[in-house]
């Protein structure tokens, strides 16, 4: 950073059973001697809503870990992202960690979830998701395009050579497909098994420890991103 004033050092790391002993030392040694911009800790999951329960002293070590980077963000240690900038981070990652603890431990519902309304992912082969929990056929569709290799998203076989990856970007007509009926992100999202799949995540009250997802519901997911914002004013107003 002494010869590049902008760049920031995000590290992440995971609590998982092969490391959940040594995982608290790891994290207070990554803190003080290498001082990064921003720690992300990530939560051992099954990449399913059912599944077998989180081994207790995994979630143990990751609360511990996690209470070390609260006291991290609490003191005011992240000064690379400004006095705002780092009041609003300490207060996201705070509630956060708050959340995937509950949800890991009790099963609790803690927030409407905001996977497949605000945030989705793209998998390397096309395929389109609400988050990475639910199951393959949950998916929304597959996007048109073509892999670096030049094989199309999906890994159907290609003849041609090798071209650069490029999702179609053609002009869209209302209904959110383009002009040559291939598959778009808009007209996956706003698709009927899209808004079925959302009316879903409500009605069951989905929830799960995905960090994304959660870094979205702490910020956007009414009400709890109203005791966020209340929390950020506060912290504002005391430190």
């Amino acid at each position: 950073q002494r010869l590049y004033p902008n760049l920031y050092l995000n590290i992440v790391t995971t609590v998982t059973p092969d490391n959940a002993l040594v995982m608290p030392g790891f994290i207070s040694d990554v803190l003080e001697e290498l001082n990064p911009n921003a720690l992300s800790i990530n939560l051992f999951r099954y990449h399913s809503l059912n599944h077998p329960p989180i081994p207790a002293e995994v979630i143990d070590a990751y609360e511990e870990s996690t209470q070390k980077y609260s006291d991290y963000l609490t003191r005011g240690d992240l000064d690379h992202y400004g006095f705002f900038g780092k009041k609003v981070l300490a207060v996201k990652e705070i509630i956060q960690k708050e959340l995937i603890l509950e949800v890991a431990r009790n099963d609790t519902f803690v927030t409407p979830c905001t996977a497949g309304s605000l945030s989705y992912v793209i998998n390397e082969d096309g395929s389109v998701a609400a988050c990475e929990i639910l199951e393959p056929e949950q998916n929304l569709g597959q996007l048109s395009g073509t892999q670096r290799s030049g094989a199309p998203l999906g890994g159907q076989k290609f003849e041609g050579g090798s071209v650069a990856v490029a999702l179609d970007t053609k002009p869209l007509t209302g209904n959110g497909s383009d002009l040559n009926d291939e598959v778009s992100f808009r007209s996956l999202v706003r698709s009927e098994q899209a808004k079925e799949l959302r009316s879903w995540i409500r009605d069951t009250e989905c929830r799960c420890t995905y960090e994304c997802a959660m870094s979205t519901n702490t910020l956007f997911s009414w009400p709890l991103a109203r005791s966020t914002y209340f929390r950020v004013l506060r912290n504002l107003v005391t430190r």
